[in-house]
């Protein structure tokens, strides 16, 4: 008759003789099995952690992304146009500011702030010119660049 003598296993933190094993998360980033006592603790210190995630997250929610301000019942969310990110959030006031630059850069010409007709032009990318141009000023950007 065979006897199997089991394997004594330790705790990987505290290093006592396990009776009882517990696998730890993955999240925990820990190797081996844990004592209870050890088990309960990291549990612990795990959800803790995701509580002040939770409440971090609550607060940056609350907040303008911009200004820092408190907005406690208006909170807009920034258009898509703007090329901002999606958790944004943006206080009356930093909108309105938004909104106007963006029409403004829709509207006029970035280089002479001429009234853009029907017809707009879009600058080249080495340029670095941010907005539209009117046909002037972009056939001078082209004349300017094109014999470099």
């Amino acid at each position: 008759m065979r006897f199997f003598h089991k394997k004594t296993e330790y705790c990987s933190i505290c290093g006592i003789n396990l009776k009882f094993k517990y696998k730890p998360a993955k999240t925990w980033q820990i190797q081996g099995n844990l004592c209870g006592d050890c088990h309960t603790t990291k549990m612990k210190e795990y959800f803790d952690k995701q509580a002040e995630a939770k409440r971090l997250e609550e607060i940056k929610e609350n907040h303008c992304s911009i200004c820092g301000k408190l907005n406690e019942t208006t909170k807009k969310r920034p258009r898509w146009q703007w090329n901002m990110e999606a958790e944004t959030v943006l206080c009356v006031e930093c909108f309105d500011k938004r909104e106007q630059e963006y029409k403004i850069r829709l509207d006029f010409c970035n280089n002479c702030n001429g009234k853009l007709g029907i017809i707009r032009y879009n600058p080249k990318t080495n340029w670095k010119v941010n907005g539209q141009l009117c046909r002037r000023c972009w056939d001078n950007f082209n004349k300017k660049y094109e014999f470099k």
